[in-house]
């Protein structure tokens, strides 16, 4: 190797050393002096730290951000901040909101908060009931509580074309205590005292049209005559679509105690409803558990006597249509006589209306003397004494 050889290598080897040198240096400088940060990095900063951090929300409240988008938002108030756009601060715990412009779109609520949905039910028209009570059908002499056949006749069919359901009296019962369910229109069928053309005039339509229907007799007057209906024939009929019910015994005006004292007047009347009611149960074995008023005559002393001996349901004369606030104890009948049968079709032919509207009328004195009837057309029981009558029924 010559001497230049050599010269030129030493000369290599200082430079590279000296590169060396500079090299550990600068790395040195660059860990002791942390890099500047830019202008925009600040400015984040800053805008950062001048932000206030969200409040967390208590459990089972709503954020405020999901009730300001229920609510609108209120221009009294700072804008309110989007969630969906929060950042977390250093240690990833508290949300960090982030302004947004008018532009935006209104915030959603987030996932985890199940709106309220207003449940809204759909108008149900209620159930009514009109009750019609009737007396005698087709008889040979003028009578203003006679109707004919064919008056009867019509009115069966106009209940069916115009889309009433004819119900027996036990189911407008279990609809008046228990709230047991009837069709919409619903109309009940009673007959009053016991008059033999009821079983030969109106049974065989009744059996016709498939109507329930039911029969308050009275039952001093069962058997008594050839205008009376007989025990034989209340069981023929109370096995084919009728409910026969009580009438008291001899068809009184409850009310009037006709100077009785306390005492006696309480057994008379125990012996008017009670005793008709047992004598039905023992001549037909069945259950009574209704009572029409005869004449519609009745008191609050009465109606408590009533329902202690028995009863669950009781009949008037106020014709009024029935709904679910009728008062059991009080329910109202439309009796239909020659003079308004014509009226049949109107009363079905008024609008139902709500429950609240059609609550009964109470009286002010809570009775009612009754309607009498007209002279010539009273039973022809009730023109006698109670002792004859008796007398009669034990022949």
């Amino acid at each position: 190797m010559t001497r230049q050889d050599s010269n030129q290598r030493l000369i290599i080897a200082a430079t590279l050393g000296l590169l060396l040198c500079m090299v550990m240096a600068c790395g040195k400088k660059n860990q002791s002096e942390p890099p500047k940060q830019t202008a925009e990095a600040e400015a984040l900063q800053q805008s950062q730290s001048a932000l206030p951090l969200a409040t967390p929300t208590p459990r089972g409240e709503a954020p405020p951000e999901v009730v300001e988008t229920l609510q609108g938002p209120d221009p009294a108030q700072e804008p309110f901040f989007n969630q969906s756009q929060q950042m977390t601060d250093s240690a990833g715990l508290n949300p960090v909101p982030l302004p947004v412009s008018n532009s935006e779109s209104v915030p959603t609520a987030p996932p985890s908060v199940e709106p309220t949905v207003a449940v809204v039910s759909p108008a149900v028209v209620p159930s009514q009931v009109w009750v019609f009570g009737y007396h005698q059908f087709q008889t040979p002499k003028p009578n203003p509580y006679s109707i004919t056949t064919d008056a009867f006749r019509s009115q069966l069919q106009f209940l069916r074309d115009t889309g009433w359901t004819v119900i027996p009296l036990q189911q407008l019962i279990g609809f008046l205590k228990n709230g047991e369910s009837i069709p919409e229109k619903s109309a009940v069928i009673t007959v009053d005292d016991g008059y033999a053309s009821v079983f030969h005039h109106a049974y065989p339509l009744l059996k016709e049209f498939g109507y329930p229907w039911a029969f308050f007799c009275y039952t001093d007057f069962i058997g008594s005559g050839r205008a009376a209906i007989t025990w034989e024939q209340l069981r023929m009929i109370d096995k084919d679509g009728c409910d026969v019910q009580s009438h008291t015994k001899s068809h009184p005006f409850l009310t009037r105690k006709g100077g009785k004292s306390p005492e006696a007047y309480d057994a008379w009347l125990k012996d008017q409803l009670l005793g008709s009611k047992e004598m039905i149960e023992q001549k037909l074995g069945k259950k009574v558990n209704a009572l029409a008023y005869s004449y519609g005559a009745w008191n609050d002393y009465i109606r408590e006597r009533a329902v202690l001996w028995g009863y669950e349901a009781l009949f008037t004369v106020k014709g009024q249509m029935v709904s679910s606030t009728t008062a059991v104890s009080e329910i109202g009948r439309v009796i239909i006589s020659k003079d308004n049968e014509h009226l049949f079709s109107r009363y079905l032919s008024q609008p139902l209306k709500a429950p609240e509207s059609m609550q009964t009328p109470q009286m002010s004195s809570g009775q009612t003397e009754g309607t009498p009837y007209p002279q010539n057309s009273m039973p022809e029981a009730v023109n006698e004494s109670a002792e004859s009558v008796s007398e009669k029924s034990k022949e």
